[in-house]
């Protein structure tokens, strides 16, 4: 009886656990959906554009060349039971001159052709090829595992963001200052 109860609860654990490729979850044509909808959220946008402009139809190529220029890869992948998607994207970082990487972990929901419900849920410091490895799937493991990083969002060294003074927005898509950081008081204080 004992088996039949443990079994199940092992299987489950260890599917949380491992390491999962996009191909096991999604044909071609939905990894480069997932791949191209994630882009502007993780390569950096062009020099003088506003943040709330790098969704633009316009920039697709823009994004292209930076996504190949950067090496970003979609390198791990779940769907939760409830259809709750769950990514990690991986890219050399150009301010480190490409020596460093950086990872990126996002939750989403999708239909046939559209992703919605985009929640970015980390954003790693900049790190080496070896250490970017390690610590993108400690991180992606704990979100698919959790649904959150919380039990890390104070590691600095591995975390870029969130962090005491930013997280995530989902209505303006994009990283934001807390309201109850220090920074965003100091901030509010000096418009005063």
């Amino acid at each position: 009886m004992i088996r039949v109860i443990l079994l199940p609860l092992f299987v489950f654990l260890f599917s949380c656990g491992a390491k999962k490729a996009p191909k096991e979850y999604l044909d071609e044509k939905k990894q480069l959906l997932v791949y191209e909808h994630f882009q502007p959220y993780f390569l950096l946008k062009p020099d003088k554009l506003e943040a709330d402009d790098r969704f633009n139809d316009t920039l697709a190529e823009y994004y292209k060349n930076q996504a190949k220029l950067t090496g970003m890869e979609l390198k791990s992948y779940f769907v939760y039971p409830d259809s709750v998607h769950a990514a990690l994207f991986v890219r050399r970082d150009l301010k480190s001159l490409y020596v460093d990487f950086r990872a990126l972990g996002a939750t989403f929901r999708m239909n046939q052709d559209s992703i919605y419900d985009v929640e970015l849920h980390f954003l790693t410091q900049m790190v080496r090829k070896d250490t970017i490895d390690r610590i993108s799937e400690i991180l992606f493991t704990e979100l698919v595992k959790s649904k959150n990083i919380n039990k890390y969002v104070a590691d600095r060294e591995m975390i870029f963001w969130p962090s005491v003074d930013v997280e995530f927005s989902k209505a303006q898509k994009k990283w934001v200052m807390r309201k109850d950081s220090d920074w965003n008081k100091i901030l509010e204080a000096s418009k005063e």
